[in-house]
């Protein structure tokens, strides 16, 4: 059914992004959890979100280290070993897909959480070493995704429900417009809503001033 309707989307050239609410009569086949047509529909707005907020070059290396880490037994008990040991807020990593990219927000959490642990066990494995761990232009991105992608969960999950009607979701979205606007403002001054951004942006600001210092 969802397959139909997709090609019918893209035969007829119909925007998706004009889409604000989807009624069913309450079927499995429409609102089953894994399979149905609403929860098949809401994994592809989610793969279009990706192409919206651009922060594929942050997932892809995300989603292979984790992946290099769980998929194999003996990595993952090895980096398990080192979190055993250091003082760290998790004890493991969550495997993630990229196809359910909004469900990567524990994932993106605990990734900024453990990445001092990851670039130790990824420098003493005979695995492939990312660079971008140590740039901080993408550290940065990975930071504010974290922070983020939280966000558009909630606006997510707001926007469905039994009793959603046009109105709710209408005003649901011009919240969280005004919520934008806010977290813009604050971007440029103190981004007190983006605790993880906010931390790897004072240790930058703290590795900068150290360096005047020693330049001094």
């Amino acid at each position: 059914m969802f397959n139909l309707f997709h090609k019918f989307v893209k035969d007829s050239n119909f925007p998706l992004s004009k889409l604000v609410a989807i009624t069913t009569d309450g079927v499995p086949s429409m609102t089953s959890r894994s399979n149905g047509f609403l929860s098949l529909f809401i994994i592809h707005q989610e793969v279009l979100y990706t192409k919206v907020v651009k922060f594929d070059h942050v997932m892809k290396v995300v989603t292979r280290v984790v992946n290099y880490i769980r998929l194999s037994s003996t990595c993952h008990r090895l980096f398990w070993n080192i979190l055993n040991i250091s003082d760290t807020k998790y004890g493991d990593v969550i495997l993630h897909s990229d196809i359910r990219w909004l469900s990567g927000a524990k994932a993106l959490e605990q990734f900024c959480c453990l990445l001092d642990e990851m670039r130790d066990f990824l420098k003493s494995s005979p695995g492939p070493y990312y660079h971008e761990l140590d740039d901080i232009s993408w550290l940065l991105d990975l930071h504010f995704l974290a922070d983020i992608t939280p966000k558009l969960n909630e606006l997510n999950l707001e926007l469905q429900g039994k009793y959603r009607n046009i109105l709710c979701r209408i005003n649901v979205i011009n919240v969280f417009v005004k919520k934008l606007k806010l977290w813009i403002t604050h971007l440029n001054t103190f981004p007190l809503h983006f605790p993880n951004f906010n931390s790897i942006l004072e240790t930058v600001n703290d590795s900068e001033s150290d360096l005047l210092c020693q330049t001094s």
